[in-house]
């Protein structure tokens, strides 16, 4: 299953922090309009400061349509890696972004994108929103979303993210995972409602509350839960 996002109102939020400097982000999503489509840089997941003006870390579609990762760094300076892979709609996509202080990766499906040096620390997150600048009321996605992680204080290497893709989410890469959101609690056309529903698989409790009734749908990728 997946969570589908009408890319006007809806999202998930998740009331976390996240504080350390390295980090992963990954996660399957389908796009239900072309990149040049949706709202300009809307956002599949992010992390927000306390403010909610600044993007912590995030995997959005950006102005020209292209996936495109980043973070707000302690140098009070964004740095983006825009993968060059233009968002088509109706299509799977696995997206993933590494930082390990010192370089700056993005993912598309398998393939590592030409990293972006840079060593600087990582804004604090105090919320995550899948789906939108959930504190901002902005940048909505059209699409469906399912399997989204993050890895705290840890850096994925591109063995351990090719290990992701390939095994569509029967891995245990669960070192430095602090949250897993597989956004498969309901059958197929049923509304996600309610506080804390979006539930967190990893064992650290972030579970997420959806906000305007995203839909479930049927994900063409049969996901299977292997943590140990």
């Amino acid at each position: 299953m997946a969570l589908e996002f009408n890319g006007s109102t809806q999202y998930v939020d998740i009331d976390q922090a996240y504080t350390n400097d390295k980090f992963t982000l990954t996660l399957w999503t389908i796009p239900g309009v072309d990149g040049a489509d949706q709202i300009n840089w809307a956002k599949v997941i992010i992390g927000m400061d306390a403010g909610a003006d600044k993007s912590c870390f995030y995997l959005q579609v950006d102005n020209v349509g292209n996936w495109r990762g980043g973070f707000y760094g302690g140098d009070a300076a964004y740095h983006e890696k825009d993968s060059g892979v233009v968002s088509v709609a109706n299509t799977l996509y696995f997206l993933g972004l590494t930082y390990d202080e010192a370089n700056l990766y993005m993912y598309v499906n398998e393939s590592q994108k030409a990293p972006i040096a840079i060593a600087t620390t990582v804004e604090n997150a105090v919320g995550i929103s899948l789906g939108a600048f959930g504190d901002a009321g902005s940048q909505y996605y059209n699409g469906k979303t399912f399997d989204a992680r993050i890895y705290n204080d840890v850096a994925l290497s591109l063995a351990e993210m090719n290990t992701i893709y390939h095994a569509r989410g029967a891995d245990n890469i669960v070192a430095g995972l602090v949250a897993r959101w597989l956004m498969n609690e309901k059958p197929d056309g049923e509304t996600a409602s309610g506080a804390n529903v979006i539930t967190d698989i990893s064992g650290q409790g972030n579970h997420g509350s959806p906000v305007n009734s995203p839909v479930y749908r049927a994900a063409p990728v049969r996901l299977v839960k292997a943590l140990t």
